[in-house]
This record gives structure tokens, sequence and C-alpha cells, in this order.
């Protein structure tokens, strides 16, 4: 695999073979490159907003859905984006579990996200790294993701462990070999 010195050569290089992968173009070029997927439970968009914005301004772009999605749409674009990130961050919250377990009938979103970055990540392909956030002091963890280490970080705020999280990060992006599995 190719690997340079430089965190824009490697997400461009990585960008570029995606795009090989999917080149129907389903994500909009001005989207990538982005280096981690935030996935979330759309009742909990402010915090992972404010945890793509605090990456952002620490040199981190994450990708996240601006949209609330609607039943019935197509789910190629999201599926393309959780290929097309290396890392895939899925915001843990007592939402989220309570949405999981409700036996509701609406879709939901984020539990497809997760399956698609797992069954992807079990496979040996994109993403290479999962890094589950709790936002809140739920106990739950979505059962394909309790082999993973976790990080709380409270509210998406720049608490709790961002320090790590943005450290783990910084450190894959300007050193790409050290992206190992988990």
């Amino acid at each position: 695999m190719y690997y340079s010195s430089g965190k824009i050569d490697f997400v461009e290089r990585l960008f570029q073979e995606m795009e090989k992968k999917f080149p129907e173009d389903i994500i909009p070029e001005e989207e990538f490159p982005a280096f981690a997927f935030i996935s979330f439970h759309g009742k909990d968009r402010e915090e992972a907003e404010s945890l793509a914005g605090l990456l952002l301004k620490d040199g981190i772009k994450a990708w996240y859905d601006k949209r609330d999605l609607k039943p019935g749409e197509v789910d190629k674009e999201i599926a393309g984006a959780v290929s097309r990130c290396p890392v895939f961050i899925p915001v843990i919250s007592n939402t989220a579990q309570q949405m999981q377990a409700d036996g509701a009938k609406s879709v939901k979103y984020h539990i497809r996200e997760w399956e698609w970055a797992y069954g992807q990540y079990s496979q040996g392909q994109n993403p290479r790294l999962i890094l589950p956030v709790k936002i809140d002091k739920t106990p739950w963890m979505y059962e394909s993701f309790k082999k993973f280490a976790y990080l709380e970080i409270p509210g998406g705020k720049r608490t709790g462990d961002y320090e790590k999280l943005k450290s783990r990060l910084q450190e894959i992006i300007y050193n790409p070999h050290k992206l190992e599995r988990q």
C-alpha cells in the first residue's frame, strides 16, 4: 500500500482509491477528503456537530450527514461515505440505545450505518478503525462495538476524553502506517 509522509498526500491517495470503487461519484467531491465518519441518532445532532466542529478546528475533517434523512431515501450516499472514511466514530448515547431497543417501526439510520461500518471492518475494508464515543453516561454499548475501547466525550464538547480522540486521530493522519486494525 502507498504511504506518504504527509497527511494531505495520504488522504488524497485514499480518496483516489475509493473513487475507483465508487466511480458513480455518489458523494460530492467537496465533502472529501474526510478522515472520520461520525454516525449519530438524529436527536444527538447537536453533540455530533459540536464534535465535528472541534475536530475540524484541530485539523481533522470529519464527515457526518448534515441532512435529516427521511424514510425511503437512497442509502447509497451514506454507505459510500462510511466506505470512504478510514475511521468510523459511532456516537453512543441514551437516545441511540432507546431507539435501538424500542422496537419502533421507523428506520434507525444510525444503526444501519453502524451495521455497514462493522460489516466492512470485519471484512478488512474501510473503516479500518472504529472509535465509539459516548456523549452521556449511558452504560449501554451497541453489541458489535463492545470489543472496542470507547471514549467518553460528554455533550461532544472539549471535555472528557476529547484530547485522547484528537491525539489518536492526529497520530494516524501524520503517521498513516499506524492505522492498524484493532
